[in-house]
């Protein structure tokens, strides 16, 4: 059985007449038919099969004066970039969010991540 099978099985009462949403690990998971969750947190999005799966996170606190618009709705300290709510050093390796690609952090203090593996809802959410 693959992981869509697993995501289908456990997600069988997200119909598109319910308009439910529902919380696995650190996913909102909501049905295509629906609009994507609103997580109200910075956040990550990827469609797996006929669902909307989105890994949410907070935003970690800033510790200096001089901050600037990162990737997605935080803030970030020059020389540094944030990733799935962890603070990483400009150039430094990090493993992405999606929890299978590599990343670098990058002089802009935004991410450069590869997209050479799949994401799968485990990496995702339960890894």
């Amino acid at each position: 059985m693959n992981m869509y099978s697993i995501l289908v099985l456990i997600c069988l009462f997200l119909t598109p007449s319910t308009g439910l949403k529902m919380t696995i690990g650190n996913c909102v998971i909501t049905n295509v038919r629906q609009d994507r969750p609103s997580v109200g947190r910075d956040h990550y999005c990827m469609q797996v099969g006929r669902f909307h799966v989105c890994k949410k996170w907070q935003c970690p606190p800033v510790a200096c004066r001089d901050d600037r618009g990162g990737k997605g709705n935080c803030r970030v300290c020059p020389g540094t970039c944030i990733d799935g709510g962890k603070v990483y050093r400009q150039g430094q390796l990090f493993l992405s969010v999606d929890g299978v690609n590599m990343c670098s952090c990058g002089n802009k203090s935004i991410p450069s991540c590869s997209r050479q593996r799949r994401v799968t809802f485990l990496s995702l959410c339960l890894m």
